[in-house]
């Protein structure tokens, strides 16, 4: 969750910049990716302890209905996703997922037809909610995070591979500039497509050694901030509805004066320091400050229900 606020920080900072932070593109090409393994993850979890009905139901009320009222919301004050298209894309994964597993029980009939799924996606030129991209994720996820986690392949083994894609990686490859529409992009998106793939792969495997090193040496040596980041990834819905609206309702206007005041946006004139000291520590302070105001949420019931409810 840190790395997605992070990221969003640099675009605030960043403003109609047209350069890019080197960090930042470096997290596109891993972060929704990974996030939709894991939810793919838990959703098999689900499965088995949630009728289909039940699981519909918790659906539509834990993502469905506060997305859409933080959407009216957030329109209002920021820029930054305000459709929030990755919480659609695993409510429309998870409702796909359960009909699919609720019609079939065989399992290699449902892969063939979640195969299916994602070339239908990949066949037409609007990309709901980029899903042609994030799908195929949360189906891995789902059949596949756990070999993951159990699995025998080291990520410094992995590192090196990471590192060469990202030698030729390009922005114009991601979803946004390149698209996902096969019909109309030709072998060119085929190999973005590919390669995308390739990159985001190897990049959930190292982010997920980075993060168990990280994890396993602060909990040893400070405990408070393991914790820390542990109630973040426990607050994570709550975390990626309300970051764009300080983004954008708080942060966007100080970084608009600045440049106002000064006649350009004098962020931009050292990206080392805007992306390496000046994002992660305020994407951080911002978490920080939010993890109360989700607290005293949680303790009172008509506020609480504005971050999901279960019925």
């Amino acid at each position: 969750m840190w790395g997605v606020v992070w990221g969003h920080t640099i675009t605030c900072l960043l403003q109609d910049a047209l350069n890019e932070v080197g960090i930042h593109p470096i997290f596109r090409t891993y972060d929704m990716p990974f996030f939709m393994l894991i939810s793919g993850y838990f959703l098999s979890f689900s499965m088995k302890k949630y009728s289909f009905a039940n699981l519909i139901k918790n659906k539509v009320t834990t993502i469905a209905l506060p997305t859409i009222f933080w959407i009216l919301l957030s329109s209002k004050f920021s820029r930054i996703y305000p459709g929030y298209y990755f919480l659609w894309a695993v409510f429309f994964s998870s409702v796909i997922m359960c009909l699919i597993n609720k019609i079939l029980t065989h399992k290699i009939l449902q892969i063939m037809i979640y195969a299916l799924i994602v070339i239908i996606l990949h066949c037409q030129p609007y990309s709901l909610e980029n899903l042609p991209y994030l799908f195929p994720y949360f189906v891995l996820g789902y059949y596949g995070y756990e070999w993951l986690l159990n699995s025998k392949v080291k990520p410094l083994y992995v590192l090196p591979i990471y590192i060469l894609g990202l030698c030729f990686w390009r922005t114009d490859y991601n979803i946004w500039n390149a698209g996902a529409d096969l019909i109309g992009g030709g072998t060119s998106l085929i190999y973005a497509i590919l390669f995308r793939t390739f990159i985001a792969i190897t990049g959930i495997v190292v982010a997920k050694g980075v993060f168990d090193l990280l994890y396993t040496y602060l909990i040893e040596k400070h405990p408070s901030v393991y914790f820390f980041f542990i109630n973040c990834g426990k607050e994570t819905l709550a975390l990626y509805i309300l970051h764009p609206i300080i983004l954008g309702k708080f942060i966007e206007k100080i970084v608009i004066n600045i440049s106002q005041h000064y006649g350009h946006n004098i962020l931009t004139d050292n990206h080392l320091l805007l992306g390496y000291v000046i994002s992660p520590l305020l994407s951080c302070a911002i978490m920080f400050l939010m993890l109360p105001f989700l607290n005293w949420c949680h303790r009172h019931r008509y506020t609480n229900i504005l971050f999901g409810f279960k019925l």
